[in-house]
């Protein structure tokens, strides 16, 4: 059941969704403090489309469209971007940060 699967991962004011309906992604977006995701372009579209201005980006490495997207949005402050192999040092202390 695939809301079963989505409440094994809420923790207090917390979600982890790897995956959603359609339907919901947008809404999970609107009511979210932070959205931490891929750097790939319709992504960034989406959330760029509702507004959400807390982004962390973690690139997939060597995809040099998401690596560009990141690097580009972040120099101006758009985005904040964290190379896959930071995430375990630097991921923690931003997202306590918004809690």
């Amino acid at each position: 059941n695939y809301y079963k699967e989505l409440s094994q991962y809420k923790e207090s004011n917390f979600y982890y969704i790897s995956r959603a309906h359609r339907e919901e992604v947008g809404r999970y977006i609107a009511m979210s403090k932070l959205v931490i995701c891929r750097s790939g372009y319709s992504t960034l579209m989406d959330l760029w489309y509702l507004k959400q201005s807390n982004i962390i980006c973690i690139p997939t490495p060597f995809q040099l469209e998401q690596e560009y997207l990141a690097n580009y949005l972040s120099s101006k402050k758009i985005i904040s971007t964290i190379n896959e192999r930071d995430i375990d040092e630097e991921l923690l202390p931003i997202v306590q940060s918004f809690f």
